[in-house]
């Protein structure tokens, strides 16, 4: 699942385990528990205040935090806020709120701070995990145990040293997966601010975790993933020398201060679109190019509104502008026997065919559209339309795919504002794949099964069990636990998986796996570059799920990702929507178990071009439900569903 989730149910599944705390064994309604113990790295600790369990958590004095964990504390009377700091972890707990803050970001938790006996009293699970100790709880003799993690060994160690949480970096970043995603903050829960096409750089200036924070043109800080990207350092000489890579400098102050003021403005960007209103929600109508000059005749909200010099009116943003006092150039008179065109236009040169590829029930032709702006008009079903501007048309090209099923029909034509337009059709039940490489723009008509032929024989399949990634150092991502066995995410869903990938390999699938019995060193957008840079047919992410507030809660949940950011057709989102309703089928056939299909935003699924669920095969939070998630048997069952849906899936 994706961060955001993970760190949910990492949380709320070690509420879960800590609920038999309230539980115990208890003999009668009166009998009272005793308070438990804590042992922290082999040593018992006591407290001038006991330990006591509210709502399944155990809280503690935030002086035992201090004196056990080696943190520092401190209580901010001001904003009645107990904060913890143990190495580069902050910890803030606002009293009386359901809600603590993790490093700045907020946390929900279901108990509040406490005052007994005039000591704040905060959750020791919460805080010990936060800071990156080891907690767990024997039922049979009420004890909480918390260890310190082992240090790194020194290759480890070696490694997050050369880009620690935080770093300062300075270079430039190549995106090289597209489109990268580009986040208003170092997580991919974050409000996506952009995509950015395949071969574009930044200039990056720091590091957090994963992600680069990038300078976007505008001079707005952005974060990228790690995954997306290549990373170049900046060497001696400084940036501006010409031997560093080329990036854009986003405007100062100064500079926007006199574009917002001149009267003519200069494009300084390679091709830069105008549009029909002051932002990116409004269609293209034409482009410009470096070194063009247009008129301004007004600004808001960092946008300028300009006449070109072929007359036409529209909207320019100001980051790939400056003012000038040089003049608009006059368009050079035509022939009388032609349209008059603009100067911009006579100098665009002809798009070309490079190549036409041919593959396993898909065909691929890539054009060469040198700085032209590609924009999408239509990809419904098996139709697409594109407007490639900045280019001229090229009388040559009639149908450079005639014949080369699976597409269709084939159509190039020149638009109102002389950009080059597109119509393609695909097989029904195809559809299309788009790339932009530097140059280069591909469109590639794909059938509805990859390699046109039915079963598994072939097929390339991605299996990832959820969970079981180092998160830091030597540590180990176990997934949610368990509220009675302690059963982990991991130890059930590796032997499912495996058991699912044997069934595969003996229909005469290739099965990737993104993880087996050992741990992984992989983001959850990585697992998904997996079946996208190896072209799978399809990828199945195996979970737990967890519903501490509900411990009656049963069934297998069947997700996938429906959104626009990262589908390019209706025809991927028909093909998703008929693989989870397959695979929702089968697992409730194979089970017995309520099974249901859900949409969920997961990287894990974002972030895939091919056929894909994420699948929560059961509640650890309910007894039953853990307690046959740990059988063998209903391991098998469990991969046997998967199983028969792949089969069902390709089967026509």
């Amino acid at each position: 699942m994706d961060n955001r989730c993970l760190l949910k149910k990492i949380v709320t599944g070690s509420v879960v385990a800590l609920s038999v705390f309230a539980a115990g064994h208890f003999t009668s309604p009166a009998e009272a528990a005793p308070a438990p113990s804590i042992i922290v790295n082999g040593s018992k600790i006591e407290t001038d205040v006991p330990p006591v369990i509210q709502n399944g958590r155990t809280l503690v004095p935030i002086r035992f935090v201090s004196s056990a964990l080696g943190a520092s504390v401190e209580w901010t009377q001001a904003n009645q806020t107990a904060t913890v700091q143990l190495g580069q972890n902050n910890l803030a707990f606002p009293y009386g709120r359901q809600v603590y803050y993790l490093n700045g970001q907020a946390k929900g938790i279901d108990v509040n701070i406490q005052l007994i006996n005039n000591r704040i009293m905060i959750p020791l699970r919460v805080a010990g995990e936060s800071l990156g100790q080891n907690i767990w709880w024997d039922n049979a003799t009420r004890t909480v145990t918390v260890t310190s993690p082992t240090p790194a060994p020194p290759e480890a160690a070696a490694q997050e040293a050369k880009t620690p949480a935080g770093s300062g970096v300075s270079g430039v970043v190549t995106v090289t997966h597209a489109p990268g995603l580009i986040f208003k903050e170092a997580s991919t829960n974050s409000e996506v601010l952009a995509q950015a096409d395949k071969d574009v750089r930044y200039d990056a200036v720091d590091k957090v975790g994963e992600f680069y924070q990038i300078v976007l043109p505008d001079g707005q800080k952005a974060w990228i993933s790690e995954i997306l990207v290549q990373f170049e350092a900046y060497g001696k000489p400084q940036p501006s020398s010409p031997s560093t890579p080329s990036t854009p400098t986003p405007p100062n102050p100064t500079q926007s201060t006199s574009a917002a003021s001149s009267a003519y403005l200069e494009v300084t960007g390679s091709v830069v679109n105008i549009r029909s209103g002051s932002s990116t929600d409004y269609p293209v109508i034409d482009t410009v190019k470096q070194g063009d000059v247009l008129t301004r005749l007004s600004s808001a909200s960092g946008w300028h509104q300009v006449q070109l010099a072929n007359g036409k009116k529209g909207w320019i943003t100001g980051a790939y502008v400056k003012g000038t006092t040089s003049r608009p150039q006059t368009p050079a008179a035509a022939p009388s026997s032609a349209p008059a065109q603009s100067t911009g236009q006579n100098q665009k040169d002809p798009i070309t065919v490079k190549r036409v590829t041919p593959g396993l029930g898909q065909y691929e032709v890539t054009f060469k559209v040198g700085q032209g702006q590609v924009d999408v008009l239509k990809n419904n079903g098996n139709q697409l339309k594109v407007a490639i501007r900045g280019v001229s048309a090229n009388p040559q090209i009639t149908n450079p795919v005639a014949g080369k099923a699976p597409f269709q029909s084939f159509q190039q034509t020149t638009g109102s504002n002389n950009e080059v337009i597109i119509a393609t059709t695909v097989e029904s039940g195809g559809y299309f794949r788009l790339d932009r490489r530097g140059d280069e723009f591909s469109i590639m008509a794909v059938r509805k099964h990859k390699n046109g032929q039915l079963g598994l024989v072939g097929k390339t399949i991605v299996v990832s069990p959820g969970h079981g990634e180092y998160t830091s150092g030597t540590r180990v991502d176990p997934g949610a636990i368990g509220s009675v066995l302690g059963l982990s995410e991991v130890a059930f869903n590796t032997p499912v998986a495996l058991k699912l990938k044997q069934k595969l390999e003996a229909a005469g699938a290739k099965v990737i796996m993104i993880r087996e019995k050992a741990p992984v060193r992989i983001s959850l957008a990585g697992r998904a570059m997996v079946a996208n840079d190896n072209n799978a047919d399809a990828y199945v992410e195996i979970h737990g799920d967890a519903a501490p507030g509900n411990p009656n809660a049963v069934g297998i949940g069947v997700y996938i990702y429906d959104g626009n950011l990262r589908l390019t057709s209706a025809a991927q989102k028909d093909m998703r929507q008929e693989f989870a309703k397959i695979m929702q089928t089968s697992m409730n056939a194979a089970t017995g178990t309520r099974t249901y299909t859900r949409t969920g935003n997961f990287a894990v699924l974002r972030e895939n071009e091919v056929p894909s669920v994420l699948i929560e095969c059961g509640f650890l939070t309910t007894a039953f439900d853990e307690a046959r998630l740990a059988t063998d048997s209903y391991q098998n069952q469990l991969a046997q569903g998967m199983y028969d849906g792949l089969v069902k899936y390709f089967s026509y």
